[in-house]
């Protein structure tokens, strides 16, 4: 953090560094990974660990006192983010709601990308991550459309309300669902097939 500061990255605004947690990874039999002979392999715990971090570290009530009314979430490693993205919040803000999400269409049926979905008919949207869509649901197609079903990605492009996000902070923390996501992961024996959490 003391690099941003003494280059002044970001000029006179006012930027809060915090970190997300970490979880262990596992083997597909249950398994820890050891990345040392004494040390469990982790990673960072997933997107929905950045609402952990927000209310762990007290960042919601900063924001609250710093007057922020709404809150902009991306994914880091999405280098060609529109940060604030005026549309997007002109949109939000214009439609009154308490939580947006920008999606893209997925390329292709078998793209390793988690989609948006409702439950049921009127029912909330969630996501379903792609380790957890069999072959049908990958395919299906949408016969009104001609369009894959499900194909709304979600690339991580969130918009919330500081007022929705205080409201939720304790079940987001409570109810997140852990996906199973299947990486490489450095360990003892070089690179290990694991499964992480996210």
């Amino acid at each position: 953090m003391d690099v941003f500061k003494t280059f002044l990255l970001f000029g006179e605004v006012e930027v809060t560094f915090f970190q997300q947690g970490t979880i262990p990874c596992v083997c597909h039999d249950g398994r820890f990974i050891m990345e040392t002979p004494y040390k469990v392999a982790k990673a960072p715990d997933g997107n929905g660990g950045v609402y952990a971090a927000l209310k762990s570290k007290r960042l919601l009530d900063d924001m609250a006192a710093k007057g922020v009314n709404y809150v902009d979430c991306y994914g880091v490693d999405n280098v060609l983010v529109c940060v604030a993205d005026p549309t997007f919040l002109g949109y939000f803000i214009d439609r009154g709601v308490y939580a947006a999400a920008k999606v893209v269409r997925k390329a292709y049926p078998q793209e390793k990308v988690g989609v948006f979905v409702q439950r049921g008919k009127g029912g909330p949207l969630s996501v379903v991550e792609y380790s957890e869509m069999d072959a049908a649901m990958t395919t299906g197609i949408n016969q009104t459309t001609g369009r894959l079903r499900y194909c709304w990605s979600n690339v991580c492009l969130h918009m919330f309300t500081l007022d929705f996000l205080n409201q939720v902070k304790n079940s987001l923390e409570k109810d997140s669902i852990y996906h199973l996501a299947e990486k490489r992961i450095p360990s003892v024996h070089g690179y290990t097939s694991g499964l992480k959490l996210e």
